[in-house]
């Protein structure tokens, strides 16, 4: 009622501000968008006889709050963590989106390669040896009268989420390990292949099976 009493007084139309800027979805990379109306000291006058009519300048804006691992005022830009040097005890880091990964060094796990692999809970030594973990892999401490012999082995593992394949033909421990993690409730079929001196691998959908990796102590 008094909206339209002062349009019909003073011959201004009074409006409200109902506009959204985020409407437009202008933040980038499933950042939250939040809206807000900025007023500054500069203001209109619009005056008749029987009324005057003061209006501040406005301005809608919006504010963009950014998912770990981007930046920027649309945050539209991926942060480098590797510029951090995050990866411990050698391991190299890959930047991706939002995120990075670290290839551990061998004996090395983890997301940032800081966990010292126990070999030894997946080594069997026969006989009655005993396991002894060494950095970058494991030996066998064969009883009397025994004395060991290291056979081929494979060995396919999650560790912290991410697929992790070790394999010995002969020349020593070989890994290879996914950036992209499996372990999300789901089941995944994993296929190898080796082409010279380059192991590939890939997922789809069963469970991932585990072989122990076995030493011989033989007579």
């Amino acid at each position: 009622m008094h909206k339209k009493l002062l349009e019909a007084q003073s011959n201004v139309s009074i409006s409200h501000i109902t506009s959204d800027p985020c409407s437009l979805k202008p933040c980038k990379n499933g950042a939250t968008c939040s809206k807000n109306i900025h007023i500054n000291q500069d203001v209109t006058v619009l005056e008749s006889s029987r009324l005057i009519f003061v209006s501040p300048h406005y301005a809608e804006v919006y504010n963009c709050t950014c998912l770990i691992g981007f930046t920027g005022t649309k945050c539209e830009s991926d942060i480098d963590e590797c510029t951090e040097n995050p990866c411990e005890n050698g391991g190299t880091c890959y930047n991706s989106p939002g995120g990075f990964f670290c290839h551990c060094t061998e004996g090395f796990s983890g997301l940032r390669c800081s966990t010292v692999d126990n070999e030894c809970q997946t080594v069997v030594c026969s006989n009655g040896g005993t396991c002894w973990n060494i950095q970058g892999g494991f030996f066998c401490d064969c009883r009397p009268g025994y004395e060991g012999k290291s056979v081929c082995f494979l060995a396919l593992e999650i560790v912290d989420g991410r697929l992790r394949l070790s394999y010995d033909l002969g020349s020593g421990v070989t890994r290879l390990e996914t950036g992209k993690p499996v372990a999300d409730g789901s089941f995944h079929n994993i296929t190898i292949r080796r082409t010279g001196n380059v192991g590939h691998s890939s997922s789809c959908q069963i469970f991932i099976a585990f072989i122990s990796v076995i030493k011989v102590c033989t007579i």
